[in-house]
């Protein structure tokens, strides 16, 4: 009977978890999954904005492109259209229309040239997943150069999406002031001699 009771001892202290333990053990993992989790969530939050922010810059850069690739710019030829100010007289691309016209502080004239333009776009629908619009100021510091400030604003994730379609600003802090993200860009253009 001695070694029964032994037995039965080793085997009550050789039992399983204490429902106690099991209790902790699952919180223990619950918490480490949410908070995996949300860092996963976290990340790829910023990962989408930094995809798009990269996209919005592509925009800019490809308006500076074409800013630096326009016809030949001469002292015989005339300014080529992307280079021209409100004063010019200068048609706009269709899809364009004039915002601001004026003389900044230092005295030179500018205009500048507002349209819409899809940033990210659905590979598969070809339609805009994320719209902007690409204001591009023409600054004429001289006969023979042109400084030009390219600056795509956009709303993404909690930003308004009424103002993509509004062409009403009164200046480009009111522009910049109705994005949430904006991402700027500049270059000169001279003559091509």
């Amino acid at each position: 009977m001695l070694s029964l009771r032994a037995s039965l001892s080793s085997i009550k202290d050789k039992t399983g978890f204490t429902l106690t333990e099991i209790l902790i053990s699952v919180a223990l993992l619950a918490i480490i999954f949410i908070s995996i989790t949300s860092t996963f969530l976290v990340l790829n939050r910023q990962s989408s904005r930094s995809r798009v922010g990269t996209a919005a810059l592509v925009c800019a850069q490809q308006e500076i492109d074409q800013v630096m690739s326009a016809r030949p710019y001469t002292a015989t030829s005339s300014v080529p259209q992307i280079l021209l100010v409100q004063s010019d007289a200068g048609a706009l691309a269709t899809d364009e229309s004039w915002a601001i016209s004026g003389t900044d502080a230092s005295g030179y004239e500018y205009s500048t040239a507002i349209r819409s333009v899809p940033i990210l776009v659905a590979a598969n629908k070809g339609s805009g997943l994320v719209n902007g619009q690409l204001l591009r100021k023409i600054t004429v510091i001289s006969k023979t150069l042109r400084q030009v400030d390219v600056v795509v604003g956009y709303n993404f994730r909690g930003g308004s999406s009424s103002n993509n379609t509004s062409y009403t600003y009164t200046s480009q802090t009111a522009f910049e002031s109705a994005y949430r993200y904006l991402v700027r860009t500049s270059t000169f253009r001279s003559q091509d001699e």
